[in-house]
């Protein structure tokens, strides 16, 4: 079976990565731009860069109560290795646990063109929610707020972040209340202003997510106890209906 890739060349003698000569990317180019190299085939302009560390340090870590970090800790909990422990907190990662990130952007990527209005107008015409805004504790995100200024401030916010914004407006109109843009609308927003797919535009949730996952997995096997289990006060038992 004949495998094909654009992406590297390692063959014993040359060894490059997107064309470019991996001796000569080692100590020279940080990891966001090892990020634009693989995914992208360039490398970034100085403001993308900066904008791709915002990134990365503003989705690394969000507290212990989220899926994927509970599932990870009770998973390290249980004994299993690093690696056992952050396929458990990856895989708890969704729709509504940075998911969003594709959703939204794929809507924003193939309907650029397209008023904040008729966008909304479409999913409220199906009852269906749109990704990327509300969020159970914040009225307003403050990570969404920051990168926003971050991006403003590098001069990265064109046509994805207006649209973006507009939604926002146009929610809060059509529904009675502020549903703020939360770290996935606002991701996703931003990885389209990048140019990249939108159908990869979840690793830049999980990618510094696992980072965060394993100062909790590091956490919980070195200063708890094996083996976390539910308080017997947190359980509730419901009747069987049949019985």
């Amino acid at each position: 079976m004949e495998w094909k890739t654009k992406i590297s060349n390692f063959n014993g003698k040359d060894e490059t990565v997107k064309g470019f000569d991996l001796n000569d990317l080692i100590g020279k180019v940080s990891f966001s731009e090892m990020i634009f190299i693989l995914l992208k085939g360039e490398k970034p302009k100085e403001n993308e860069i900066k904008l791709m560390d915002a990134i990365l340090v503003a989705t690394a870590e969000h507290g212990i109560n989220t899926p994927s970090t509970l599932s990870a800790r009770v998973s390290a909990s249980a004994t299993h290795n690093l690696i056992s422990s952050l396929t458990a907190g990856i895989s708890s990662i969704g729709q509504y646990h940075g998911g969003a990130i594709e959703s939204l952007a794929q809507i924003l990527q193939e309907n650029n063109s397209k008023s904040a209005k008729d966008i909304v107008q479409e999913f409220t015409s199906k009852n269906q929610r749109l990704p990327g805004f509300g969020h159970k504790i914040y009225e307003t995100d403050p990570r969404a707020v920051r990168l926003f200024a971050v991006a403003n401030d590098l001069g990265i916010n064109s046509t994805y972040t207006k649209l973006t914004k507009e939604l926002e407006q146009e929610l809060e109109q059509v529904k009675g209340k502020k549903l703020c843009i939360n770290i996935d609308g606002c991701l996703a927003a931003l990885i389209s202003e990048l140019n990249f797919n939108w159908k990869i535009a979840n690793i830049f949730f999980v990618l510094p997510r696992i980072l965060g996952l394993t100062a909790h997995i590091q956490e919980e096997i070195e200063e708890e106890k094996p083996y976390r289990r539910l308080n017997q006060e947190d359980i509730k038992y419901e009747s069987n209906s049949n019985s």
